[in-house]
């Protein structure tokens, strides 16, 4: 039973919580499967990431879409804004009956629909194909566009990290307390000149980190050494431009690679299983400016990338310092080795702020591709040089784990069409370790039913720091496994999409102490009742190997954990002011030892959008109770423009929020959002410095957005 003692301070919250929301549409509307995506991606990884690169993607289309004739409407599938189906079916179309005259056409081709085409209206047009021609200077000042970024966020609440520490104390136990308040701070500029040209500036400060202050103590002073610098803990800059002539694209500063299917060289964010199944193939930019706040997965310096007719020449140079463990060995004190590179980014302890900037990573390499209509093939090869080396790891499930101070990579990718079926692939070759091998076929079988197939085998030894193919694991290696998903658009208005997954690891893992096994199963109907009512059921098992919880022999033995999950979700227009969004999840976490622990989620969203589009109010009222943290649920939040928040609902409680954006004038908007999580069975929340006493956790944020 759920219940819930509820005082009056939290009656009070929620109180002003609906107050809010019932005065409040979305600021920046994304596509349902995307979130779907977010919210899987951060369960299968169980981590944060930063989702600002994405997000720049589809503000640049906003501003400038794309032409639906041309074939870069193929930009829009890793957007999650066509799939493979619909795509060819517009280009069968084009071919058959020439170019579209209008959006609205779409509705012409099967399987588009009202709402596909309401998702994809703010990225598209229907245009005549027309080359690219070279910008004046004086207009790429008078047309180009820039944006300031203000933001700031805490948590209300103090955590143990952020309370007083006598000098003594501090000195006995320097971990002890945070370095900095809980105020984050982030600030960013960017220019854009059409999508051709784009610079960017990046600036954070994460809560518990130094901004400006003084430590005030000697002891620790000598410990932390030259790793303080005043002012935001990291930056990133770039200047990208790209369609120059021969120059497609070229980079200084910042930047991503992405070739392929992502074996080779993949350096930004990529996705997984989604809600659509067709979507697992991959569609690389090659090279992308970056402004995310990621410290750690990215480039450094610079790129280019030459095209002459059908061939396409790329080259990279990468130099940066990286986080990483570092020590002395105790027979030579000298030398220094790493024993993990670090991904976390955050600088707020002393013994954090002594893995910063341990390691310089250099890497450098290339790539030639041919380009034909129905052909693609493509070589890629890197060189990437630690100045410390990565000593073998004592476990032995990380045996096979990166070691020593480089990492050479080589391999191939190849695409091409088979009457009307995709046809992908990529292979790759560690010259320290293994091979690796990637490859898929998209099939449209029908105009309403398409198939997606795809096989990977990566092995134990090869090791890629720079990759990030499809897989289970969130590194590929140890891994095989087959896809196998399909769309079927049942009627104009039902839709099906599902996916099986099966996959084994050769190799132990991470509380896996033998090579193991499991598959992923997974089920949605979309149903369009009307264009102001959507709604849709999913269904999700996913089964893996884990080492037995309670063991009490030498051997580990493994034991099945399953997790089961069905979702419903309904969204409804009731005004074209407001409108109204419902969901309600289950789900059941199993395992022999402990058994089957339960945990539901119910939500209700509000949400408002003025007459003349200034003021925008979107709120959350949301109830769980989830027994534990293996059987917690991920929803996907609306936030700040740039700000992602896919928080995990366990324990049992109440969480709601209010998010309001409000355009002063043309140049000026601002954005805030209020947050409150209330445990109705705990008296504390979170553990060591993140630890707050108290059942409730508030969280504030703002920003502005200035264009000049």
């Amino acid at each position: 039973m759920f219940k819930l003692a509820i005082h009056i301070k939290t009656i009070g919250f929620y109180c002003f919580i609906v107050f809010v929301i019932i005065a409040s549409k979305e600021t920046f509307s994304q596509d349902p499967i995307i979130k779907t995506a977010i919210e899987n991606l951060n369960e299968q990884a169980d981590q944060e990431f930063d989702y600002t690169d994405l997000l720049d993607d589809f503000m640049i289309l906003k501003e400038h879409p794309v032409n639906i004739n041309s074939t870069e409407s193929q930009k829009l599938i890793p957007l999650f804004l066509l799939d493979e189906l619909l795509y060819q079916n517009l280009r069968q179309y084009i071919d058959s009956n020439g170019l579209l005259l209008s959006v609205n056409e779409l509705l012409l081709i099967d399987g588009f629909d009202i709402q596909n085409i309401k998702n994809l209206s703010p990225f598209i047009k229907a245009e005549k194909i027309s080359k690219p021609t070279y910008p004046k200077v004086s207009k790429i000042f008078k047309y180009g566009r820039h944006q300031v970024f203000l933001r700031y966020q805490r948590t209300v609440q103090n955590a143990e990290g952020y309370n007083n520490r006598s000098d003594s104390v501090w000195n006995n136990n320097p971990n002890s307390k945070y370095l900095g308040n809980a105020d984050k701070y982030y600030f960013k500029y960017k220019f854009n000149y059409s999508d051709r040209i784009s610079a960017g500036l990046v600036a954070e400060k994460d809560a518990g980190e130094l901004f400006f202050e003084n430590i005030d103590n000697p002891t620790l002073d000598s410990l932390i050494g030259n790793k303080i610098n005043k002012g935001f803990d990291f930056y990133a800059a770039h200047l990208y431009i790209q369609n120059f002539g021969i120059v497609k694209q070229a980079v200084v500063g910042d930047y991503h690679l992405q070739f392929g299917q992502g074996l080779n060289m993949w350096s930004s964010l990529a996705f997984g299983k989604s809600s659509n199944a067709l979507n697992v193939q991959k569609y690389g930019q090659g090279i992308k400016p970056n402004s995310s706040t990621d410290e750690n997965k990215f480039m450094r310096g610079a790129a280019v990338k030459i095209g002459k007719a059908h061939w396409n020449i790329t080259a990279f140079y990468s130099s940066k310092k990286q986080d990483a463990s570092d020590f002395t060995h105790p027979e030579d004190q000298e030398s220094h080795f790493l024993s993990s590179l670090n991904g976390t980014g955050y600088h707020r302890t002393i013994n954090e702020l002594l893995k910063k900037n341990a390691v310089q990573v250099q890497i450098f390499g290339g790539r030639i591709s041919y380009i034909y209509p129905k052909f693609k093939i493509g070589i890629s090869a890197s060189h990437t040089q630690l100045d410390k080396e990565v000593l073998q790891k004592p476990s032995p499930y990380q045996y096979f784990q990166f070691k020593g101070k480089t990492n050479d990579i080589i391999g191939g990718d190849y695409e091409f069409r088979l009457w009307q079926m995709n046809v992908y692939g990529e292979f790759s070759y560690q010259f320290q370790g293994g091979w690796a091998y990637i490859g898929g076929i998209n099939a449209p079988l029908s105009s309403r039913f398409a198939l997606a197939l795809l096989y990977r085998n990566f092995q134990k030894d090869y090791t890629n720091l720079f990759g990030a193919a499809f897989g289970e694991n969130s590194q590929n290696n140890n891994e095989e496994g087959f896809y196998l998903g399909f769309n079927f658009q049942i009627a104009k208005k039902l839709k099906l999409n599902a996916y099986t997954d099966i996959f084994r690891f050769p190799w132990l893992k991470f509380r896996v102490d033998a090579p193991s096994y499991g598959s992923e199963y997974m089920a949605q109907i979309d149903y369009d009742y009307s264009r102001q009512v959507q709604m849709y059921v999913k269904l999700r098992y996913k089964n893996k190997l884990l080492n037995s919880a309670q063991n009490e022999e030498f051997i580990t033995h493994l034991q099945m954990q399953k997790k089961y999950s069905l979702r419903y979700h309904i969204s409804y227009q009731l005004h074209p002011q407001f409108s109204l969004k419902n969901r309600i999840e289950y789900q059941i976490y199993e395992t022999d030892t402990e058994g089957q622990q339960a945990g539901f989620l119910i939500y209700q969203d509000i949400i408002y959008k003025s007459k003349n589009y200034k003021l925008n109010l979107i709120g959350r009222f949301a109830l769980f109770d989830v027994e534990d943290y293996d059987s917690r649920i991920y929803a996907y939040e609306n936030d700040l423009l740039y700000v992602f928040s896919v928080p995990a609902y366990y324990n049992r409680g109440i969480r709601a929020y209010a998010l309001a954006s409000y355009k002063i004038s043309k140049k000026f908007q601002f954005w805030f959002k209020i947050a409150n999580t209330w445990y109705e069975n705990r008296d504390e929340i979170s553990s060591g410095l993140n630890l707050i006493k108290g059942s409730n956790k508030t969280e504030v944020r703002c920003q502005l957005r200035i264009k000049i």
